[in-house]
C-alpha cells in the first residue's frame, strides 16, 4: 500500500481536492429511458391532465435553420412525448439525506470500509483495493472510487480534450455475463437506499478489457506517457453509468452544471462504475425527492423558444460562428428557500462555436426557460 500511495498520492490528493471544488460549485440553480412511477404524485394520485385539457406543445423530433449566416441549427431535439401529448406538471423537491449507512452497508463485503482521516468539508473511509470513500458535510454528496478504477480512468477519457477516447466504446452494449438489467437493478438498489423508487434514466459505456488495454496510457512524474504497469482481464470489464434522475419524464441537472464545460445534454449528474462484482467508481451528488403539484407549466410554443434563442444570439454581437447539433429539454432546480426546489423546464441549445479568424472550434451552450423564454446562461 505505501508503494502504491507514493505513485498515486499526488493522484489521490487532486481527486479530494476537485471533490472540495465541485462542493463548492453552487449559485442560484442548486441513454436510455427507464420506466418510472412520474404519473403519479407524492401521495400517488394520478397526475394526468383533466379530460378535454392539453397542456401538451408541438416539438419538432428535429429541426433544421439559418439563423443567419453565421448561425446554423441541424439538431436532433431530445424532448419526452409525454410533454409533446400532456405537458409539464409543476413539480417540488426536497434533497434527500445521504443514507451513510446503507452505502457503508453496500460496500462492506467488497471493500471492508473504515473510518480515515475527519476533514472539514468530509468525513473519509478506506478500504480494500485501496478504497476511497467522502462523505460531503456541507452537501449531500458523495464520492467513492478505488484502484482499480483509477487504472480503468487511463483507458476511457471520455472528457472534451485532445486525448478523448469515448467513441472507442460502444453504448450500452452488454457485457458477457452482467447484463445490463442487472447493472440497472444495483444502481436502483442504491437509489432506493434515498428513498426513491424508479425515475431515472440510465445510460451505458462498456469498457471492455481488449479495448482498455489498447487504449490506457499514465502519465508519469518525467511528463511522459506509457503503458500503465497493470494485466487485463475480463474481470475488469464494467459499465461507465451515467444517471440521471427523471421529472415529468425530462432529465434533471443541477443548477450549477449549467456552467459546465461538457457536454451538458450528455454529462451525467451521478457518475457510477460497476463491474459483475462490485462498484468501482461512484460519485453522486444531489439526489431529490420530487412531488408533483395540480397545475401544469404554461410551455413556451417550440416556435417561441426558436425565436428567443435567434434574438439572444443575435444581439451578442460576437465574432464567431454558431452551430447547433442539439437541443435538448431539461429540468432544473430553483432554490426556493427553506429546502424547497421549484422543478423548472429549461431548454438547452448545444453545438459549437467557431473563432474563424483564429481557427479555434469551442463548445457552445444557451439555456432558455421554457416557461418565461428568459436567457438563464451563455457558454
Amino acid at each position: 500500500m505505501k508503494k502504491w500511495m507514493k505513485k498515486y498520492g499526488v493522484l489521490v490528493a487532486v481527486i479530494f481536492a476537485i471533490f472540495l471544488v465541485l462542493s463548492g460549485r453552487r449559485g442560484f440553480f442548486a441513454g436510455r429511458p427507464e420506466e418510472n412511477k412520474e404519473g403519479e404524485t407524492a401521495a400517488g394520485q394520478d397526475i394526468s391532465p383533466d379530460e378535454g385539457v392539453s397542456y401538451g406543445i408541438e416539438i419538432p423530433y428535429e429541426y433544421k435553420a439559418d439563423i443567419n449566416e453565421t448561425n446554423r441549427i441541424d439538431a436532433v431535439v431530445d424532448a419526452p412525448d409525454t410533454v409533446r401529448k400532456e405537458g409539464f406538471r409543476m413539480a417540488s423537491a426536497r434533497i434527500a439525506d445521504v443514507p451513510e449507512a446503507s452505502v457503508l452497508a453496500l460496500l462492506e463485503e467488497d471493500y471492508h470500509p473504515y473510518a480515515g482521516e475527519e476533514y472539514d468539508a468530509a468525513r473519509q473511509y478506506l478500504g480494500e483495493d485501496e478504497m476511497y470513500l467522502f462523505f460531503s458535510k456541507e452537501y449531500s454528496e458523495f464520492t467513492m472510487f478505488c484502484r482499480t478504477a483509477d487504472y480503468i480512468g487511463t483507458a476511457y477519457r471520455y472528457r472534451p480534450t485532445e486525448d478523448c477516447n469515448k467513441e472507442r466504446y460502444a453504448l450500452d452494449a452488454e457485457l458477457p455475463d452482467f447484463p445490463l438489467a442487472d447493472c440497472d437493478r444495483r444502481i436502483e438498489e442504491l437509489f432506493r437506499a434515498y428513498g426513491v423508487d424508479g425515475g431515472l434514466r440510465v445510460v451505458h459505456s462498456t469498457l471492455e478489457h481488449e479495448t482498455m488495454a489498447q487504449e490506457a496510457l499514465e502519465l508519469h512524474a518525467d511528463g511522459t506517457w506509457e503503458k500503465p504497469d497493470y494485466t487485463w482481464s475480463a474481470a475488469d470489464d464494467n459499465y461507465h453509468c451515467r444517471v440521471w434522475q427523471m421529472c415529468n419524464g425530462v432529465p434533471v441537472l443541477h443548477g450549477y452544471m449549467l456552467q459546465t464545460y461538457m457536454n451538458i445534454l450528455e454529462e451525467g449528474c451521478h457518475i457510477l462504475k460497476l463491474n459483475r462484482d462490485r462498484f468501482l467508481e461512484m460519485s453522486i451528488t444531489e439526489v431529490y425527492k420530487i412531488s408533483y403539484g395540480q397545475e401544469w407549466e404554461q410551455l413556451l410554443r417550440f416556435e417561441e423558444v426558436l425565436e428567443r434563442y435567434g434574438q439572444f444570439t443575435e444581439a451578442a454581437e460576437e465574432n464567431y460562428a454558431i452551430e447547433i447539433t442539439e437541443i435538448g429539454l431539461r429540468v432544473t432546480s430553483v432554490d426556493e428557500g427553506g429546502g424547497t426546489y421549484r422543478m423548472a423546464p429549461i431548454w438547452i441549445f448545444y453545438g459549437t462555436k467557431t473563432y474563424e479568424s483564429e481557427g479555434v472550434v469551442m463548445p457552445f451552450a444557451m439555456m432558455i426557460d421554457a416557461v418565461t423564454g428568459d436567457e438563464l446562461w451563455e457558454m
